[in-house]
C-alpha cells in the first residue's frame, strides 16, 4: 500500500508509542483505542508483528565492528588452535562470532579465521545445519565470491569450551562500505565495474543453489591491483542458504532464522516468510543505492523503522538525490526494491543487463584502498573450483604443459597462454562475421585483428577461460559460436564493458572490412569503422586501418596508440594461409597435445618465412618435448625478428631465447619482471617466473604464483599440474591430490596431471595402480614414452635393473617413432645414469654410447649432461671430458650448465679418482640450485655426491645429516636413484659413526626396498655383505 507523508508520519507515531507497552497484546489493545483508520491500523499491526522477528535480527546482526586500540579477542595472541593456527591478532567482533589473524602453521601461511557462536557450536542440530551451510557456502565458485577453507574444531583440554571456527585466506583491502565511507558516493563510470563484477559473482552463486541473505557494502571486499583497478569481492557466505532448503531453523528448529543486517534486509526477510533470489537483489538494490546516492534508502529514518518501512513502501528514485544520474538508474534501482518480490528482476543477470551503458570514453581511475587487512570476511582461494564441465574453447593457444622425466624427477616446463591486463577497457571480441563464401576468412581475422588490440595495456580482451565461463554459467556448450548476441551475454555476465565484432563481405570492387563496439546490452554500436581493399593480400591491411581507427572511440589516448602500433602484418603475417596453419596449430596443441601442433606451424613457417610468433610457438613445443636443438633453432629464429612483433610478444620471445636459447636465468627473470611492469595481469610471464623460482628452489614464490595463475585464469591445465607437482616437491600430497582433483572435475586432464598422478601414486606407495596408468596410456602420443620413463626409474629405485632398462628401451623406441629423437635418447641416456649409480657399470656404457649414437640427438644438451655425468660415474674420464667441454663451448651464459651441471660433474670424476676433498669445493657454485626442479632431472645430485665425500673423509656424522637430508625430501626426489642411494649410504655413515643400531635399521629399509632386486646386482650384494658384518 502507498502511503502520504503525513499518514507515513502517523504510522511512525502510532508504532513507537506501542512499544512503550511490554506485551505485544497490550500493543494491540492500546492501538485499537486510538481508532485510527483502517490502512493506517493495519500497517502499524504489521510492523508490530515484524517487530518481535526484527528485535532477533538486531541481536543476530552480523556486521562487524572494527576494534578499539583497548579492544581483545577472547584469543589471546600466541593462541594454538587445532595444533595447526597460532593467533596472531584480533581484528573484529560480529555477531556471528570473532575473527583473527592467524598463521597456518602446516603451510606457514597467514590466515584468517572466524570463530563461530557458542549457541550454535554446542548444539547439535544447530551445528549440523552450520556445517551443511560451510559445505554449500564452498560450492560458490567465481572470482568475484570469496570463499572459506574449511571449518575446525579445537578440543580445550583446559576446562574451556571447544572453539568452532572457520579457515580464510587473509587477504589486504578494504570494504565497499569503508571506501565508502571515504568517497561518499562515487561516479556511475566507477559504479559500473564495481557492479558487474558483484552481480556476476551473485548469479554464480544462485546459479548453484545458494543464497546470500547479508548483501550489504561491509560484505563486499575491494582488492586493488597492479594497475590501479579494483576487484570487487563478495564475502561472508558462511551464511549462505540453500534454496532447496526445508528452512529449518539454526536457532528453534521450527522456522527459518531471521538473519542479516537490518539495513540491507528484503522485507521478506524481516518478515520471516522464503526466501528467493528476489531477496538478494532487493538487498543488491540497496547496496546500489548507497553506492550512487551516497546515502542509505530512508536515511533520515533509524535503522529499525528504515527496515519496517520497506515492508510495505516503495523508497524515491535516486535522481531525487542526485538529479544527473537519469532515469535508466531510477527504473533499475526502484525494480530492484519493489516489496513484492515478483516484480523484481527475474536474476541477478538481469539486472546485470539493466546496467546502464557506460560511457566508451570513461575510464575512471579509483581512489586507492588502503592495504590494510579487511576484517569483515577476508578470504580469497589460490584456486577456484568450477563445474565439472569445464572443457576447452581455444583461439589463444593455451601450452599443455609437459613434465620431463628423463630418469625419474621433476621439471617443469614453459607455458605460452595469455590473460590481459584490465587497465582500461575490458572487451569480449565476437566471432568474425564472414559473408565472402571464402573460408580461409572464417578464424583468420580474428587471430589478426586479436594479435593488433592485445598489444596495447588499455584493452582488456576476455581471456578464452573466462569466455569459457560465461558460455557454461549461460548453460551453452564450450564450442557455442560467440555470435553478437552470445557475446553480449558473455559480456554482461562476466562484467566487461563492451563487445568488438568485425565482419566482412564482399564487393563489387573487392572486399569490405568493418569493426564495430556494441554495448554488452542490445543497442546500437557506438562506434563503426570500416575500411575496402580491392586485393585479398590487402584484407589484413584494413583490418589493421579498421583496429587503428576504432582505438580512439574506446577511449584510448593518442600516446598509448602510437607507442603501441605494430601493423597486424607484422605482429603475425601478411599470408592469411600462414595465419590459418598457425590457428589450426594452437587448436591442435590445445586439443591434441604439442605433437599434434608440429606440422601446422612447420607449414605456416613454410608459407611464411618471418612469421615469428611461429617460430616462437614451433621452439616452445620443441622444448616442452625434450628437442632442445631443434627448439634452439626456432627460437633462436624468433630472436631475428624480434622487432616485427609487437612489444607483448616481444617478452614472450626475448624471454623464451633465454630460456631455451642461452639459458640465462637471471636476463630471463628480468624480462618476466619488465614484462609483468607492463602487463601487470598476463599469465605467461606469471606462470613463466613460477619456473624459475621452481628451478632456484623458491617453491613458495612458485606456489603463490601458480596460485594467482589458477585465479586469474580458471580453467588453465597446464597451471594445475605445475601447482600439484610444486606441492608434492615440498612434501604436501593432499594438496597437490585436490589440485589433481579439481582439475578432473573440471575435465582439465592432459599430459602433466596425468605424470603427476603417477608421481602421486608411487608417493603414496600404490605399485598396481602404477602399471596400470603406464598400460592404459603406453600408446598415446605425448604421454606414454613419458610414462615408460618413469616406470623405468620407478624399477631401477627398486633394484631391478633389467626391468629398468626394458622400460627405458620401450620409452625410447615410442619417442623415435613419433619423430622426437632427443627425447628418446634422453631416456637411454637417463637410463644409462641409473644403471652406472646402481652399480651396473657395463650397461650403463653400452647405454650411453647408443644414446650419443641416436641420429639427430647427439648435439642435444640435456644427452650431453646424461653421458658425460654417466661417464664421470664409469670411470671413462676422457669422453666425460670432452663432453664437458662441449657443453661449455656451446653454453657460456646457461646458468644451470655453467652453475650445476659441469661442476657437479666434475666433482663427481673428482670423486671417482678418489679426491672428496676437491669434491666439495667443485660443489659450492651448485647449493644455489641444490632444491630447483629443472631438466635434465634434478634429484638432489649435489647433496647426494656432498654427503658421499664425506663418508669417504670418514666424517660419519656429518655424511648421515646430508643423505637424511635427501630422504627428508620424499615428493622432491621421488623414484630417483638417489632416493635409494641416500637409504644405503645413511647405513653406512651411521655404521662408521658407530651407531650400528641405527645403522642396521637403515640396511633394513633398503633391503625392504629391495626386496626383488638381484641379489646379484653389484650394489644389493655388497650392502648383504655390509649388513652380516654389522651382526
Amino acid at each position: 500500500m502507498e502511503f502520504k507523508a503525513e499518514e507515513w508520519n502517523r504510522v511512525k507515531e502510532l508504532f513507537l508509542a506501542a512499544l512503550v507497552h511490554e506485551q505485544p497484546g497490550d500493543r494491540i489493545a492500546w492501538l485499537r483505542r486510538e481508532e485510527p483508520s483502517p490502512s493506517v491500523r493495519e500497517a502499524v499491526e504489521r510492523l508490530l508483528d515484524a517487530h518481535e522477528e526484527a528485535d532477533i535480527l538486531f541481536r543476530l546482526d552480523g556486521a562487524l565492528d572494527h576494534p578499539s586500540a583497548a579492544e581483545l579477542g577472547h584469543l589471546a595472541a600466541g593462541t594454538i588452535l587445532a595444533e595447526r593456527f597460532r593467533v596472531v591478532r584480533f581484528l573484529a567482533r560480529g555477531g556471528m562470532g570473532e575473527v583473527y589473524e592467524a598463521l597456518d602453521l602446516e603451510f606457514n601461511a597467514a590466515v584468517a579465521i572466524k570463530t563461530i557462536r557458542p549457541e550454535i557450536a554446542d548444539n547439535p542440530e544447530a551445528l549440523a545445519r552450520f556445517k551443511r551451510e560451510v559445505h554449500l557456502a564452498r560450492r560458490v565458485t567465481h572470482p568475484n565470491v570469496c570463499r572459506i577453507f574449511d571449518l575446525f574444531r579445537h578440543r580445550n583440554i583446559s576446562g574451556g569450551g571447544d572453539v568452532l571456527f572457520v579457515s580464510m585466506e587473509l587477504v589486504h583491502g578494504n570494504t565497499l562500505a569503508a571506501y565508502l565511507k571515504e568517497r561518499g558516493l562515487l561516479e556511475p563510470a566507477e559504479a559500473l565495474p564495481l557492479l558487474r563484477q558483484i552481480l556476476a559473482g551473485v548469479d554464480a552463486a544462485h546459479q548453484v543453489g545458494v543464497l546470500h541473505r547479508d548483501l550489504k557494502p561491509a560484505n563486499i571486499l575491494l582488492e586493488l591491483a597492479r594497475d590501479g583497478s579494483l576487484r570487487a569481492a563478495i564475502s561472508d557466505f558462511g551464511l549462505a542458504w540453500n534454496l532447496n532448503s526445508s528452512g529449518d531453523s539454526l536457532a528453534s528448529g521450527t522456522g527459518p532464522m531471521v538473519i542479516g543486517t537490518p539495513e540491507f534486509m528484503s522485507p521478506e526477510q524481516i518478515e520471516g516468510r522464503t526466501l528467493t533470489p528476489a531477496s538478494d537483489l532487493y538487498s543488491l538494490g540497496l547496496v546500489i543505492h548507497r553506492m550512487i546516492t551516497g546515502v542509505n534508502v530512508f536515511a533520515g529514518d533509524t535503522p529499525l523503522l528504515a527496515a519496517l518501512r520497506r515492508l510495505h513502501e516503495v523508497p524515491p528514485p535516486p535522481s531525487l538525490l542526485v538529479p544527473e544520474l537519469g532515469h535508466s538508474w531510477d527504473d533499475l534501482v526502484l525494480r530492484c526494491l519493489d516489496p513484492d518480490p515478483a516484480r523484481r528482476f527475474s536474476n541477478a543477470l538481469a539486472v546485470l543487463s539493466a546496467l546502464p551503458a557506460p560511457s566508451p570514453a570513461a575510464t575512471p581511475q579509483p581512489t586507492a584502498v588502503a592495504l590494510v587487512p579487511a576484517v569483515e570476511t577476508v578470504i580469497l582461494v589460490p584456486a577456484h573450483r568450477w563445474s565439472a564441465w569445464f572443457g576447452w574453447k581455444s583461439l589463444t593457444a593455451t601450452a599443455a604443459l609437459l613434465l620431463l622425466v628423463g630418469w625419474g624427477a621433476i621439471v617443469l616446463y614453459r607455458h605460452h597462454l595469455r590473460a590481459h591486463p584490465v587497465t582500461g577497457l575490458t572487451a569480449v571480441l565476437a566471432d568474425f562475421v564472414n559473408t565472402t563464401g571464402e573460408p580461409v576468412f572464417d578464424r583468420t581475422m580474428n587471430i589478426a585483428l586479436s594479435e593488433k588490440l592485445q598489444q596495447t595495456p588499455f584493452l582488456n580482451l576476455m581471456s578464452d577461460a573466462r569466455i569459457r565461463l560465461g558460455l557454461r554459467y549461460m548453460g551453452m556448450p564450450d564450442t557455442e559460436r560467440l555470435t553478437q548476441s552470445v557475446a553480449g551475454q558473455v559480456c554482461r555476465r562476466m562484467g566487461a564493458q563492451a563487445v568488438l565484432q568485425g565482419s566482412i563481405a564482399s564487393t563489387a570492387s573487392g572486399y569490405t572490412v568493418i569493426l564495430r563496439a556494441l554495448p554488452c546490452a542490445a543497442g546500437d554500436a557506438f562506434a563503426v569503422r570500416q575500411a575496402q581493399v580491392t586485393q585479398r593480400s590487402q584484407v589484413v591491411q584494413a583490418l589493421n586501418q579498421v583496429a587503428d581507427a576504432i582505438r580512439p572511440a574506446l577511449g584510448e589516448s593518442a600516446a598509448s596508440i602510437h607507442k603501441y602500433d605494430v601493423p597486424a602484418w607484422e605482429a603475425t603475417t601478411p599470408s592469411l594461409d600462414a595465419l590459418m596453419a598457425f590457428s589450426d596449430g594452437h587448436r591442435a596443441w590445445n586439443t591434441s597435445g604439442e605433437a599434434a601442433a608440429l606440422p601446422y606451424f612447420e607449414h605456416a613457417i613454410a608459407l611464411d618465412p618471418n612469421f615469428a610468433m611461429a617460430y616462437a610457438r614451433l621452439g616452445t613445443v620443441y622444448g616442452n618435448m625434450g628437442e632442445t636443438q631443434r627448439s634452439h633453432d626456432a627460437i633462436r629464429k624468433a630472436y631475428d625478428l624480434r622487432d616485427r612483433v609487437t612489444e607483448r610478444e616481444r617478452f614472450y620471445i626475448v624471454s623464451h631465447f633465454y630460456a631455451f636459447v642461452t639459458g640465462e636465468i637471471d636476463r630471463e627473470m628480468a624480462t618476466y619482471e619488465e614484462w609483468a611492469r607492463a602487463y601487470p595481469v598476463d599469465m605467461a610471464w606469471t606462470i613463466n617466473l613460477s619456473v624459475d623460482y621452481a628451478m632456484t628452489g623458491q617453491f613458495d614464490k612458485a606456489i603463490e604464483l601458480q596460485q594467482k595463475a589458477i585465479r586469474d585464469a580458471p580453467g588453465n591445465a597446464p597451471s594445475y599440474g605445475d601447482l600439484a607437482q610444486l606441492y608434492l616437491a615440498v612434501d604436501r600430497p593432499d594438496e597437490a591430490l585436490a589440485v589433481l582433483d579439481e582439475a578432473k572435475q573440471l575435465h582439465l586432464q592432459d599430459a602433466n596431471t596425468r605424470l603427476i598422478q603417477y608421481s602421486l601414486l608411487f608417493y603414496r606407495g600404490d605399485a598396481p595402480a602404477m602399471r596400470q596408468l603406464v598400460a592404459s596410456a603406453e600408446q598415446e602420443a605425448g604421454i606414454g614414452d613419458m610414462l615408460l620413463a618413469q616406470q623405468a626409474a620407478t624399477e631401477d629405485r627398486m633394484g631391478d635393473l633389467n626391468a629398468g632398462r626394458d622400460f627405458a628401451l620401450r620409452a625410447a623406441a615410442l619417442a623415435q617413432q613419433q619423430g622426437n629423437p632427443e627425447v628418446s635418447a634422453n631416456w637411454i641416456a637417463g637410463e644409462a645414469l641409473r644403471q652406472a649409480e646402481l652399480g651396473n657399470t657395463h650397461v650403463a656404457r653400452e647405454l650411453a654410447a647408443r644414446a650419443l649414437a641416436t641420429p639427430k640427438a647427439a648435439a642435444g644438451s640435456d644427452v650431453q649432461v646424461l653421458v658425460a655425468f654417466t661417464d664421470a660415474q664409469t670411470g671413462e674420464t676422457h669422453q666425460a671430458e670432452a663432453l664437458l667441454a662441449s657443453l661449455a663451448h656451446d653454453h657460456p651464459l646457461d646458468s644451470l650448465v655453467q652453475s650445476y651441471w659441469i661442476p657437479v660433474i666434475r666433482a663427481r670424476l673428482a670423486l671417482t679418482e678418489g679426491h672428496p676433498e676437491q669434491t666439495l669445493q667443485l660443489l659450492e657454485p651448485a647449493r644455489h640450485y641444490d632444491m630447483g626442479i629443472f631438466s635434465p632431472g634434478q634429484c638432489m645430485d649435489a647433496a647426494y655426491l656432498r654427503a658421499l665425500a664425506l663418508l669417504d673423509q670418514h666424517r660419519g656424522n656429518a655424511a648421515a645429516a646430508e643423505f637424511g637430508n635427501i630422504l627428508a625430501h620424499r615428493g622432491f626426489v621421488l623414484n630417483c636413484p638417489t632416493s635409494a642411494l641416500a637409504t644405503l649410504g645413511l647405513a653406512r655413515a651411521l655404521s662408521q659413526s658407530g651407531d650400528m643400531s641405527s645403522s642396521r635399521a637403515a640396511y633394513q629399509d633398503l633391503f625392504a626396498l629391495w626386496k626383488d632386486a638381484d641379489p646379484r646386482a653389484p650394489l644389493a650384494a655388497s650392502a648383504q655383505a655390509e649388513y652380516r658384518a654389522l651382526r
